[in-house]
């Protein structure tokens, strides 16, 4: 299946997954800091070719933002999210600043294997022990999980999730939810772009 415009171009489906995966590795997933956009917007860019990938988000604790890729000055893929981080109640604010740092260095692992087939987040799961601060659990659960990989790049949602499961003094309810996200997206373009 293919994208094909008169006038930008066309892509494969398979490029456009494999351009998704490497240009989220290439922004926040990396590491690298974003560049400040106008209104309070921070986001983050990538090209290759007549290709280019835009995500673009507001907020820190709670935030939303839009993935979008570009072929030539065509959108033809996009996605939403919104999330939010918390720390347990019980933490100081140097405390919530190591525990912050923990979330998101899993996450960034996490969205680093993000899935050639299912090219939005992170893997369907992770468990890892990060920093010595706990014992922290990384979900994505794609809406519904039986989609092929043709149908997911199309129209797709999404949750992701990361408990804290377990630190040396024991929270009053574990596992805590410390990172929740919700997306979805898909296909831009009108049906009558497209091409088997």
């Amino acid at each position: 299946m293919k994208i094909a415009h008169p006038t930008t171009g066309e892509i494969e489906f398979d490029t456009l997954r494999s351009f998704i995966c490497d240009a989220k590795k290439d922004s926040w997933a990396s590491g690298r800091l974003p560049k400040d956009l106008p209104n309070n917007v921070e986001g983050y860019r990538y090209s290759v070719g007549n290709l280019l990938y835009t995500d673009e988000y507001r907020g820190d604790g709670m935030f939303i933002g839009t993935e979008l890729v570009y072929l030539g000055s065509m959108p033809i893929w996009g996605m939403n999210y919104a999330g939010a981080f918390r720390a347990p109640p019980s933490f100081g604010p140097e405390q919530k600043t190591i525990f912050k740092g923990a979330v998101n260095r899993l996450l960034r692992k996490s969205l680093m294997e993000v899935p050639i087939h299912l090219p939005f987040r992170g893997p369907e799961s992770k468990v890892e022990d990060v920093d010595g601060v706990g014992n922290f659990a990384y979900t994505n659960n794609v809406t519904p999980r039986t989609l092929t990989a043709e149908q997911a790049i199309r129209l797709f949602a999404g949750s992701e999730e990361i408990q804290f499961r377990r630190q040396p003094v024991p929270l009053p309810k574990e596992p805590f939810t410390c990172f929740s996200l919700k997306y979805h997206g898909g296909i831009l373009v009108p049906d009558s772009f497209l091409r088997e």
